[in-house]
């Protein structure tokens, strides 16, 4: 199913001793069409407790170590405010990343693994622009994306069911909606 994914990226820099680069993959929630009693269709979006999200909504981006790195993070740890003993070595996963090219890289690397090929990958690299620099997507996707305003990116993605689920009219559905065994 089309999913349209967020790339985003976070520092603790601006905090004493923060040096690293996290990463995190958000799935955009879709909003649900529903068919009323009356026939007319409805559109909306569940936030919060029975939201549906995507398994995959908040994945944090994780890349391996080499010994002189797990050296140098262990002794920072230790030395630090967090205090501890913490025991990183040769191959040992973190979350922690030295730049956001390579957060960028690291998610370019593994949304094939993770999500469908016709699934895009964005990025906002401003968080007050409606920017996207697409990062995976197939070649026609990537082309209307790139080429549309923010109002007609928006359309373009929730036509192409980027945004929006299509209805479900099986009987189950319909019985989980209505509470009913019957569908009407």
């Amino acid at each position: 199913m089309h999913e349209l994914v967020t790339l985003s990226i976070t520092s603790f820099r601006f905090a004493m001793g923060g040096e690293h680069y996290y990463g995190k993959l958000d799935v955009r929630t879709k909003a649900t069409l529903e068919r009323q009693s009356d026939g007319s269709i409805r559109e909306f979006t569940r936030c919060g407790y029975g939201s549906i999200r995507h398994p995959l909504d908040g994945h944090e981006l994780t890349r391996r170590i080499d010994a002189k790195e797990a050296l140098y993070l262990n002794k920072k740890d230790n030395e630090g405010l967090l205090g501890g003993s913490f025991r990183l070595k040769a191959g040992s996963e973190v979350k922690r990343f030295n730049g956001r090219d390579s957060v960028i890289e690291a998610a370019v690397r593994d949304f094939p693994t993770m999500f469908d090929e016709t699934d895009v990958l964005v990025h906002q690299p401003d968080f007050n622009s409606d920017d996207l620099v697409v990062l995976v997507a197939p070649d026609d996707v990537r082309a209307a994306i790139e080429r549309l305003d923010y109002d007609a990116r928006e359309k373009w993605l929730r036509g192409n069911g980027y945004l929006v689920r299509p209805i479900d009219e099986s009987p189950q559905a319909m019985e989980e909606r209505t509470g009913d065994d019957e569908p009407r």
